[in-house]
């Protein structure tokens, strides 16, 4: 029902949560390399050192504002990720190649790759960890190739087997966080999944300048559905319902099922005008899917916000009693509440 890009954007939103404490880490692990520098080398090695995590720290500053205002999380984990290998491969050709304290991180950095990562990109950051690696210990010493081969070659497989045992961790990991958030009956998102998104964009708000749409929606006669198709009708119903909100919502809105008979529609970049066109169309939608169900209709409250006022909850509470005055109107309606 809904499709991988949409899945792996719902990811994404999750990973916001999980990329914070995560870049943290990496800070903490630059500055445990630096500390090992200062404790085992020359002096002008330890300015060198200094100067590349302070370039590298400030980097990674700048990554997490552009993670916190940006829906592209996972290419500025990316980013993220190529700053830091940078850093340790910089490190290590500054520090003794083989002999450094920074080539151990080049197997944590393989295994948070596996996890975090899948697909082609998840291999070519794994190249470029081999590649830093290989770079750091030839710059610092061009001759290990011949002298210790052996060595070399055996940091290069830990790294790969580090990569190959959790990249299977990570797609057990995406599997089980994928079902987390989708409705095992209709296959639309859940309330799990509408929350999160709700989140990412109240967290995005400082750098938008588009509104954000909101959109209850709630079936008409479905009491009477159960009670006279029994429940096993009711799913079917509900099945169809969602195929129409899908087919009747436009490419970039996300469709919700939040429970029962009640979904959810978020319009992102959508004016008032926008969502009321999308509201009446899903309306419209699901009484022409139903010519043989005439009690089956869908009631619709609007609530939309600007980027500057982006309290989406209170915006989803608006939205809900725009709903309430749909349904005692008469229902079969669209009802669109003032801007927030």
């Amino acid at each position: 029902m809904f499709s991988t890009t949409e899945v792996e954007r719902l990811r994404q939103v999750e990973n916001e949560q999980l990329v914070r404490p995560a870049a943290q880490r990496h800070v903490l692990m630059c500055v445990f390399v630096m500390i090992a520098v200062v404790l085992t080398e020359p002096r002008h090695v330890i300015l060198a050192g200094a100067a590349t995590v302070a370039v590298a720290a400030v980097v990674i500053g700048l990554v997490q504002i552009g993670l916190s205002r940006s829906r592209h999380v996972r290419f500025w984990m990316a980013i993220e990720n190529l700053v830091i290998v940078t850093t340790i491969g910089v490190a290590t050709a500054v520090t003794g190649g083989l002999e450094s304290p920074a080539v151990p991180v080049f197997c944590v950095m393989a295994a948070f790759i596996g996890i975090r990562f899948n697909g082609l990109l998840s291999r070519v950051l794994l190249a470029y960890v081999v590649f830093c690696a290989v770079a750091g210990v030839l710059i610092a010493d061009p001759g290990v190739v011949t002298a210790q081969p052996g060595l070399l070659t055996s940091w290069l497989a830990a790294c790969m087997a580090v990569w190959i045992a959790t990249t299977a961790v990570g797609h057990s990991e995406r599997r089980a966080r994928t079902d987390a958030i989708s409705d095992t009956l209709t296959g639309l998102l859940n309330r799990k999944a509408f929350d999160l998104r709700i989140e990412s964009l109240e967290q995005q708000a400082a750098g938008r300048s588009l509104p954000v749409a909101i959109l209850m929606c709630d079936l008409d006669g479905f009491k009477h559905v159960n009670d006279t198709l029994g429940h096993d009708g009711g799913d079917d119903v509900l099945r169809r319902v969602a195929d129409s909100l899908q087919a009747s919502a436009r490419s970039t809105d996300r469709v919700y099922r939040l429970g029962g008979d009640e979904f959810a529609v978020v319009l992102d970049g959508a004016s008032v005008e926008d969502a009321e066109d999308v509201g009446e169309r899903l309306r419209v939608g699901v009484e022409q899917a139903f010519p043989d169900l005439p009690r089956v209709t869908l009631s619709v409250g609007v609530a939309t916000a600007e980027a500057a006022q982006m309290h989406l909850h209170d915006v989803k509470s608006t939205a809900d009693r725009a709903l309430y005055e749909a349904k005692r109107g008469g229902r079969n309606a669209v009802v669109c509440a003032a801007p927030a």
